[in-house]
């Protein structure tokens, strides 16, 4: 191990002097002037930064960017190869050695050659309750606003994750372009109530704390933002981030696990598609490490939502290479929460970006729908990851032990789904229900106006309609689908089966009873879009809760019911989890719990529904300390 230095400051991290195999082109191809070569040449590295720092003729800057540009590129397309298969170490592995050392400090005076200057913009993802908050420290006792802790109410943990970034969240302007901030690149941070009980008493804590992933660390302990964003940026600025953040800090794009939270007998994870899971200690929701299954899972990443086997209590999830063959990779956790039984990569022709996997009693379910990630693509202009409405969606369904030869292609219409529902297998048939649109509403392209974009796309609109685009206009609201797979003739059948009017029932954030994953069920849980207040911001506000009921929907007839619970004037919520009853002996015998804002007093609070009293007010609405901003998922941990 040796001492190396992290961005412009003194302060030194430890990392593996491992060979990194790009540095050698990197000084290859500078120009001599910017290395201190004949001359000009010094030992110093502090010299050759100062060299770097000199102002440059418009050729020489010219020069720089195409041959930093080759750099970079040979980074995404050889570098991403070498870490998708190379399991990684819990610390970020910036390059070690002499040769590590001059490229980051070439890099980190590039990066101030560039001059990344933060923009002053209205982004609407850092602002109201989207905006971050600070730690509170430690746990905070709670109290009731109304209502009552019902007295049955498991021990235990209500935890979610969503986007905090540390420095606000701030987009970049440079010299070779603009670098946005995108609401999915915040640092993950966690957001817990807990319930304890002292005989019939219940004590209530509330608790925050951010993942302390690789980037957050280094940005923490630097007191500054460092790590560049790569979701939303011109090509020239895409090319260069990765390559500059790669050289700096060992990855290539920032691992945030702000997506996802579950856990796995008795282990806590949080995760998000682009790094491994965090192991997170619920007790005071300390970041433990990174989780890859004992060095055994090759990949360094882990799709957001795995799937838990309630009956097997198997883990299935899986994971994506962007450079070569197999592009997914699908993995099962063993019973014991750690030990990784079985691997397949499954035979598909692109990379695209899947956020959910699916399970039945005996199949695995996984998506290949257009939503692809392409470097090839960024040549011509266009985002690495973009949505093609020209491209075949398909599943594919195989045993949960099988091998790539037994996976079984099924061609759908062309759509874009990020949430499922459930899925379960009945005789010969594989059954799907998930919230499917016309176009992903993860765009990408900078040329765009995203509050229009958005509002076009999730505004309800007739085809006869003056200036009606399908792929623009209502392509993003989501309807309730089904498709039935038929294993033995080889077709699938598909339809909507919510016939509810979508200027009042767009859903999003999907959730059932755990213990009926991959299993016939009967309901499902669900976010309802409030549409008026979503058209004003330009953001997705979710003002109501729905209970679907499925029951009617039997061998490819009927539509489902639904039941809703309102959360009130300027009242927005998120993914409603369901909390089991112990002992409980029918599906919906439990209680909803998620966090809500009041946009009126700016105020956050937790609230509990009775699942089988679903309309009527919470059984108990819990005053939270400070705000909690918008997020995506989270989990109930029980206490044994």
């Amino acid at each position: 191990m040796e001492a190396v230095p992290v961005a412009r400051s003194g302060i030194y991290r430890c990392g593996p002097t491992s060979e990194w195999t790009c540095l050698k082109p990197i000084h290859a191809n500078l120009p001599t002037r910017l290395l201190g070569l004949p001359g000009n040449r010094s030992r110093s590295h502090g010299h050759r930064h100062s060299l770097l720092c000199q102002a440059l003729s418009q050729s020489e800057a010219n020069l720089l960017n195409e041959r930093v540009e080759k750099v970079a590129v040979n980074v995404l397309e050889k570098e991403v190869v070498k870490l998708g298969y190379k399991p990684q170490s819990s610390a970020a592995r910036s390059p070690g050695g002499r040769n590590g050392s001059v490229a980051r400090t070439i890099a980190t005076a590039f990066y101030e050659f560039l001059q990344y200057t933060p923009l002053e913009e209205e982004n609407p993802y850092v602002m109201n309750n989207f905006a971050p908050v600070a730690e509170i420290g430690e746990k905070v006792p709670v109290e009731l606003i109304s209502g009552a802790i019902p007295r049955n109410f498991p021990i235990g943990a209500y935890i979610r994750t969503g986007p905090n970034p540390l420095f606000g969240g701030k987009s970049y302007k440079s010299k070779l372009g603009i670098t946005k901030h995108h609401w999915f690149e915040g640092d993950g941070m966690l957001h817990a109530v807990y319930f304890d009980k002292f005989g019939e008493e219940y004590k209530l804590y509330y608790k925050n704390k951010y993942v302390e992933t690789d980037g957050y660390l280094a940005e923490k302990e630097e007191r500054k933002p460092l790590v560049l964003a790569t979701a939303e940026c011109s090509t020239s600025t895409l090319y260069v981030n990765v390559f500059l953040n790669q050289l700096r800090f060992g990855f290539l794009t920032r691992p945030t696990s702000n997506t996802a939270v579950w856990c796995h007998k008795g282990r806590v994870f949080a995760a998000a598609e682009g790094n491994l899971p965090y192991e997170i200690d619920i007790s005071d929701l300390r970041t433990l490490g990174k989780f890859n299954c004992k060095g055994a899972w090759p990949l360094d990443n882990f799709i957001a939502h795995s799937k838990i086997d309630p009956v097997t209590n198997e883990l299935v999830f899986q994971g994506m290479c962007t450079a070569k063959k197999p592009y997914t990779l699908v993995g099962v956790i063993g019973a014991d929460g750690e030990t990784l039984v079985h691997t397949v990569g499954v035979n598909n022709e692109r990379q695209t970006m899947n956020h959910d996997i699916m399970i039945t009693e005996r199949y695995t379910v996984v998506m290949d729908f257009p939503l692809l990630v392409d470097i090839a693509n960024t040549a011509k202009g266009k985002p690495l990851l973009h949505f093609d409405h020209n491209s075949v969606t398909r599943f594919g369904i195989l045993p949960r032990f099988g091998d790539s030869d037994s996976v079984r292609w099924f061609e759908v219409e062309t759509s874009s789904m990020f949430h499922t529902f459930n899925a379960y297998d009945i005789g010969d048939e594989v059954v799907v229900h998930g919230l499917r649109s016309k176009s992903s509403f993860l765009n990408l392209d900078m040329s765009m106006d995203k509050k229009e974009w958005y509002r076009r796309g999730v505004t309800p609109c007739a085809s006869d309609q003056e200036g009606y685009d399908p792929l623009f206009d209502g392509a993003r609201l989501t309807s309730l689908h089904e498709w039935r797979f038929d294993l033995k003739s080889g077709t699938v059948t598909e339809r909507d089966i919510d016939d509810i009017d979508k200027e009042k029932f767009v859903m999003e954030f999907p959730r059932v009873n755990d213990a009926y994953v991959g299993r016939k069920y009967t309901y499902g849980y669900a976010a309802i879009v409030n549409l008026e207040k979503t058209l004003e911001t330009g953001t997705p506000h979710y003002g109501k809760v729905g209970k679907i009921d499925f029951s009617s929907v039997e061998r490819g007839k009927g539509v489902v019911k639904a039941e809703f619970h309102e959360l009130g004037p300027n009242r927005y919520g998120g993914e409603p989890m369901f909390v089991a009853k112990p002992e409980s002996t029918t599906e919906d015998d439990g209680w909803i719990i998620m966090y809500v804002h009041d946009d009126s007093t700016n105020q956050s609070e937790a609230i509990i529904i009775d699942a089988q009293r679903f309309s009527e007010e919470p059984v108990a609405r819990i005053r939270l300390p400070q705000r909690v901003p918008y997020g995506f998922h989270g989990t109930y941990v029980y206490n044994g």
